[in-house]
């Protein structure tokens, strides 16, 4: 009686925390997942943005920015502070200096391109 009462105990024990662990699991996978939808809608904004500069006829020929892609680049800032990889909101914080700066050099136009590969890397879309 004693040993049906002690293999009884420990197999609701197990039980309950096999169940709790695949719970877990879950949960932390869901948010995993979550995580991951949001960081790729606010990628998207982000390579949006990075386009419309590298597209800009200004830009391209001029070295000049419109205040339009400017305001672009500065409503995504916290966004991307709050979403992206430390790599990707590192680089993204040093494009948005030099864009408030006025500074449209050649290494803007290298960082926008690197921030772009890095956003999909990140996401793991391969080419």
């Amino acid at each position: 009686m004693n040993d049906t009462l002690v293999g009884v105990i420990v197999g609701a024990i197990l039980t309950g925390g096999f169940t709790w662990f695949i719970e877990w699991r879950k949960s932390v996978g869901e948010k995993n997942n979550r995580l991951k939808e949001k960081r790729e809608d606010i990628y998207l904004k982000a390579i949006s943005c990075c386009l419309n500069i590298m597209t800009d006829v200004d830009f391209v020929y001029n070295r000049q920015i419109s205040n339009a892609l400017i305001a672009q680049a500065n409503n995504m800032a916290p966004y991307m502070k709050i979403y992206a990889s430390a790599s990707i909101w590192q680089l993204y914080a040093e494009i948005h200096k030099k864009l408030q700066n006025k500074d449209f050099s050649e290494d803007v136009v290298r960082k926008l391109d690197k921030l772009v590969d890095e956003m999909r890397e990140d996401l793991g879309v391969k080419d």
